[in-house]
């Protein structure tokens, strides 16, 4: 039996990810210039922290405990 090296996976994920996140950034670029908005720029250099902080505003929202 063959067991996948850890760094085998990394070289499988980590690209995968990147251009997943490079195309979710050109995605809301292009949404952004579609609609005559600004962009997403807001947070972090040429917006790539945008997502981040996006994911940490509906977190922020989310009631987690019930009355």
């Amino acid at each position: 039996m063959h067991i996948v090296v850890p760094t085998e996976i990394f070289g499988i994920i980590l690209p995968l990810l990147l251009g997943v996140s490079f195309l979710l950034l050109v995605e809301r670029k292009v949404m952004a210039f579609a609609q005559h908005q600004k962009g997403p720029d807001v947070a972090g250099l040429f917006g790539l922290l945008q997502p981040l902080a996006d994911g940490l505003k509906i977190d922020s929202k989310i009631t987690y405990f019930t009355k």
